[in-house]
């Protein structure tokens, strides 16, 4: 048996078509015979296996096969996960939920194949002292269907390599939230860290501030025009970083599960052979009942059932999950064979990669239109007073 296989006790796997699996299994054996190399030219050899949007020549299989895609890959190297997540399954996704005919034909197929890689940005929502609450970036129509982009963004999982960008920007009443494909060539755009996310946050929260960059009309995406718009791209993706977070997990519990079958270790204090096998068997009902959540999550998004709340609330819980069965494994790899402890840094690592992503999605930007609700609440309030 593989170590790939040891890690999923349940064997959900089985729960895909013929298709499916093939599908799965290349995944598993590109992914277990690439290392070290650029993150687009690896995934290339993939193209469909790794996209989970669908339609208009990208890849057609089901939550639970993209979920399932999304373990192994993060198994081998988190950083390739996630930027591949964030290509197909946020700039990607955004175009095929609310882009045109023409965009869907024009990106998609390219993307798929990894020709055009894509990035995904919010609006750096901050304050300042002066104006108090800022809508961050701010999409201005000034004629000639030309759009103005101004201010500041945050890029989603960092500041990758990317030729399209999906960009959400306000409007300047802080009414409508717009989305753009933003080209990688556009002049008046820089690469920094927004003012309003320099408050001692992650190194990885990386954005762009944008300074009169021009988009034509026909690179905005016509079927969004709301921050629920942008809410539905993010909450969908929350089950893939589940995914992802459980094939850290795995990685650690196949890794600790190898050197427990050591012969020496057979021959050690039988208290320490009980405490190892006590955090392996953690380890291995962390993942079952991660596992089990996630189908059923995978479930749902075939359904359209999936609410925001329960995404988030599951993916909180499935982190907690990774970090304590990575901890577990670095444990149980130092008690076994201490010489070895350093191999599992890379779990350790990952798995701070990977929550470092989900709380780049996890931080709300204050919808800016609670503010102009806010006043005719306390008008209203007033009026009924004096009665």
């Amino acid at each position: 048996m593989t170590d790939i296989d040891t890690s999923d006790r349940c064997s959900f796997d089985h729960l895909l078509d013929d298709d499916e699996r093939v599908v799965l299994r290349t995944v598993r054996e590109f992914m277990a015979n690439e290392r070290a190399l650029k993150v687009a030219p690896r995934l290339r050899g993939l193209s469909d296996a790794t996209n989970t949007c669908r339609g208009y020549g990208t890849g057609c299989g089901s939550s639970l096969l993209d979920g399932l895609i999304n373990m192994e890959i993060a198994r081998t190297d988190a950083s390739t996960a996630i930027f591949n997540n964030t290509h197909s399954g946020l700039a990607m996704r955004s175009i095929r939920l609310f882009g045109s005919d023409y965009q869907r034909s024009r990106f998609l197929p390219e993307m798929t194949a990894y020709t055009s890689r894509g990035s995904f940005a919010m609006p750096a929502m901050g304050s300042d002292e002066t104006s108090g609450d800022t809508l961050g970036l701010v999409a201005e129509l000034v004629g000639n269907g030309v759009w103005l982009l101004n201010g500041e963004a945050r890029c989603v999982g960092g500041v990758e390599p990317a030729t399209i960008r999906i960009v959400w920007a306000w409007d300047r009443t802080g009414r409508e939230l717009n989305g753009f494909v933003v080209h990688e060539d556009l002049d008046g755009i820089r690469w920094a860290v927004p003012a309003a996310l320099d408050r001692g946050n992650s190194a990885d929260d990386l954005g762009a501030i944008f300074h009169n960059v021009e988009v034509l009309e026909e690179n905005r995406l016509p079927l969004a025009n709301r921050w629920s718009h942008a809410r539905q791209v993010i909450d969908t993706n929350w089950v893939a970083i589940e995914w992802m977070a459980i094939g850290c997990a795995s990685g650690a519990y196949a890794a600790a599960l190898r050197h427990s079958r050591d012969t020496e270790f057979s021959r050690r204090d039988s208290i320490e052979r009980a405490m190892v096998q006590n955090s392996l068997n953690v380890m291995g009902a962390n993942l079952s009942a991660a596992i089990s959540r996630c189908r059923r999550m995978s479930a749902l998004l075939e359904t359209g059932a999936t609410a925001g709340v329960q995404s988030s609330t599951a993916s909180a819980d499935r982190l907690g999950w990774m970090k304590e069965t990575v901890e577990l494994g670095v444990r149980v790899v130092g008690t076994v064979n201490p010489p070895q402890r350093n191999e599992m840094n890379k779990f350790t690592v990952d798995s701070d990669r990977i929550a470092l992503f989900a709380a780049s999605l996890a931080v709300d930007a204050p919808c800016p239109r609670r503010r102009w609700r806010a006043r005719p609440l306390r008008e209203a309030a007033l009026i009924r007073r004096s009665r």
